[in-house]
């Protein structure tokens, strides 16, 4: 989706958070790839995980099937994606985000991101939730609201 920079949010788009109360639960994060030169960047809406490095901020990398998500990469209007290194927002616990379905989903229903299409499914076998749907989602593509709220597949 190209945004424009003179548009104020007249359109949502994964990685967008929603039914903010004040009390929003993101923080400041750095991006650290496993490895720089081949791993792509982060996008909005991806799920990453926290890096075990000593770092005056907590350092994340992009989240595996399986992984229990340490948060959500907010979107940014500045950047379209984060290199290694940069700095970025993660949705934690409790934030309503914006994600793509990649199938029906019921509204309540557990849901688990795909890190190779970036979309999101109702939960099955043993892969981690990342939360639950807020919204029902008709079909593949439909934007709906996910509150976060990670969970082991056990």
């Amino acid at each position: 989706m190209t945004l424009s920079p003179n548009q104020f949010r007249q359109t949502s788009a994964p990685g967008y958070l929603d039914l903010q109360t004040g009390n929003n639960n993101v923080w400041n994060c750095r991006v650290s790839k496993a490895t720089p030169s081949t791993d792509p960047d982060l996008i909005g809406g991806q799920t990453v995980v926290q890096v075990d490095v000593k770092s005056a901020v907590p350092t994340v990398r992009a989240a595996t099937i399986g992984q229990v998500p340490f948060g959500l990469v907010k979107t940014s209007l500045k950047d379209t994606g984060f290199t290694d290194l940069a700095n970025l927002e993660i949705a934690r616990v409790g934030t309503v985000i914006y994600l793509t379905a990649s199938a029906a989903i019921a509204a309540g229903a557990d849901v688990q991101y795909d890190p190779t299409t970036h979309k999101i499914a109702t939960k099955a076998s043993t892969n981690g939730i990342i939360g639950q749907a807020v919204d029902k989602a008709l079909a593949d593509g439909d934007l709906i609201r996910v509150l976060v709220n990670p969970a082991s597949g056990a």
